[in-house]
C-alpha cells in the first residue's frame, strides 16, 4: 500500500505529541514542532482541518485533566502553575485557527475537564459554541473571546479576564465568576444561573432579557455602569447584599429585603455568609 505524501507528513507530526526522552519527559521542542506542521496541515487541507482539532483537543484532554490524576505538591498548588508549553501552543493554534470560507464545523471544541488556569493563550480566540464543562480557567486571559453558545457551565473562572468577550447565549450556570472581570462582555441570552459573581467587576456588560440570573451570588459584585432598564427583574432572582453594587436608581433593600428562604436562594439572610 502506497500513503500518499500528506498522510506522511501528518503521521509524522502525529508521531512528534509524545516524544520524550530517555528519562520519559516530554521533549517540548520537538512536541511543538509537531503542533505546528498540524496546524499548517489544517490550514492546507480542508479534509484534515477538523480531525486535526479533534487531535489537538484530544491532547489537551489527555496531558492536562482537571482535576489532576497526580496529586500535585502543596507547591504547585498555591503557585498555579500556568498550562505548559505544549498545552498553550495547542491553545493558540486552536484559538487562532483559519476555518475555510464557507466551511461550518460540525462539532463543537471539546476542551471540557481540563486545566488551563493562567492561561494567556485564549485572549482573541474563536472559541465558539465550544465544551468547557467543568474546566479550570482561574486567573485566564480570555479578553475578547468568541465564546458565543459555549458550555462553561461549572467552570472555574475566578478572577478570570472576559472583559470584551462574547458570551451570547453561554451556558454560565453554576460556574464561578468570583472576581472576574466581566467588564463590556456581551451576556444577552446567557444562563449564568446558580453562578457565583460574587466581587465581579461587571461594568458595561450587556444583558437582555433572556439572562438568566436565577440564585447567582452577586454579592460584592459592580453593576453600577450597567443599564438599570433591563437590570430590575435579573437581579431580583439573585442573591445580592448591601455590598452589591447598582446601577442609579437601585437600591439594595428594594430588591432583597424581606425576601423568603424560598425565594432565590434566601435572600433573607444577605449579607451573611
Amino acid at each position: 500500500m502506497r500513503f500518499s505524501p500528506k498522510f506522511i507528513t501528518r503521521s509524522r507530526a502525529i508521531d512528534q505529541l509524545g516524544k520524550v526522552d530517555d528519562k520519559g519527559n516530554k521533549l517540548f521542542e520537538i512536541r511543538i514542532g509537531g503542533i505546528y506542521a498540524l496546524q499548517r496541515i489544517a490550514r492546507e487541507s480542508e479534509e484534515d482541518y477538523w480531525p486535526i482539532m479533534e487531535i489537538l483537543t484530544a491532547y489537551v484532554r489527555e496531558h492536562a485533566p482537571w482535576p489532576p490524576e497526580e496529586p500535585s505538591s502543596e507547591e504547585e498548588v498555591e503557585e498555579g502553575k500556568p498550562p505548559e508549553a505544549d498545552i498553550q501552543a495547542i491553545l493558540t493554534v486552536i484559538g487562532r485557527r483559519e476555518r475555510y470560507p464557507g466551511h461550518k464545523e460540525s462539532e463543537r471544541l471539546d476542551l471540557q475537564g481540563t486545566n488551563l488556569r493562567r492561561s494567556s493563550a485564549l485572549s482573541e480566540a474563536h472559541l465558539a459554541g465550544a465544551y468547557f464543562m467543568g474546566t479550570n480557567l482561574s486567573n485566564a486571559i480570555l479578553s475578547g473571546a468568541d465564546l458565543s453558545g459555549a458550555d462553561l457551565s461549572g467552570a472555574d473562572l475566578l478572577e478570570a479576564d472576559l472583559s470584551r468577550a462574547n458570551l451570547k447565549g453561554a451556558d454560565l450556570s453554576d460556574a464561578n465568576l468570583a472576581e472576574a472581570d466581566i467588564g463590556g462582555a456581551d451576556l444577552s441570552e446567557a444562563d449564568i444561573g446558580g453562578a457565583d459573581l460574587s466581587g465581579a467587576h461587571i461594568g458595561k456588560a450587556h444583558f437582555s432579557e433572556g439572562t438568566i440570573f436565577w440564585d447567582a451570588d452577586i454579592r460584592g459584585a459592580d453593576f453600577s455602569k450597567t443599564d438599570p432598564r433591563t437590570m430590575r427583574r435579573h437581579l431580583e432572582s439573585a442573591r445580592g447584599d448591601e455590598t452589591t453594587r447598582l446601577p442609579p436608581g437601585l437600591k439594595p433593600d428594594e430588591l432583597w429585603d424581606g425576601k423568603t428562604d424560598e425565594h432565590a436562594g434566601g435572600l433573607s439572610h444577605s449579607g451573611t455568609s
